[in-house]
């Protein structure tokens, strides 16, 4: 694991992957995707991870390999310059990638977009640019966990409730009947009242007009 994020290397991004699952989206390391993209020449990469060291590619630090039908192999992106942007619509994640020292003037473009139910990959190359499009169910954002402000309120909320619900069975057996039966009940409706005179006291300085009387002489 160590070894993987130290080949991730430097990282541009205005996005918080916190809200993806990325863990689960790479194939093992030992057997990266292969895509044909016509009858020229396929693609072999993997999400993340370098692919292996072969006779065609002796790159180790590649992660998107281009290998044409003569023999010949060229990196589209290497590991150390990922550079990650989110696709419009938050329909995903955009990975950019360069192909390091040996190839910078190549790049790959990595699109994982949030697709519950295709899983078929694509891919196309235009020139020194190729680009992957991977539909995944990962490529999609995790719920966003409530803060704390509304936990401390689902908490309030859930104590008043089970107070009245204790507390209305224990005002009948005191006797009370109705509306006298809730607890504290002046206590409830007077809520409102209390809360329309705080809004008073707190903005009601900041709106009142200045007197138009003049000091006299």
């Amino acid at each position: 694991m160590i070894i993987y994020l130290a080949l991730i290397g430097f990282v541009r991004s205005d996005v918080d992957l916190k809200r993806y699952n990325l863990k689960n989206i790479a194939q093992p390391a030992d057997k990266p995707w292969q895509l044909k993209i016509d009858d020229d020449f396929n693609v072999t990469y993997n999400f993340r991870i370098p692919i292996p060291k072969t006779e065609w590619c002796q790159r180790e630090d590649c992660l998107v390999a281009v290998r044409y039908h003569e023999g010949e192999c060229e990196c589209y992106g290497a590991t150390g310059n990922e550079e990650l942007n989110p696709i419009e619509n938050n329909d995903g994640v955009s990975f950019k990638y360069n192909g390091g020292e040996q190839t910078s003037h190549l790049t790959s473009v990595i699109y994982l977009r949030c697709d519950k139910k295709n899983t078929e990959h694509s891919a196309k190359k235009d020139r020194a640019q190729l680009f992957i499009t991977i539909p995944s169910k990962y490529g999609c954002k995790l719920p966003q966990p409530l803060g704390w402000g509304w936990i401390f309120i689902f908490v309030l909320l859930g104590a008043a409730v089970l107070f009245i619900l204790i507390g209305i069975p224990i005002q009948c057996i005191r006797g009370k009947r109705g509306l006298d039966a809730i607890p504290f009940y002046l206590f409830w409706v007077s809520i409102p009242r209390m809360v329309s005179t705080g809004f008073k006291v707190v903005f009601a300085p900041c709106c009142q007009k200045k007197s138009g009387f003049n000091e006299l002489d």
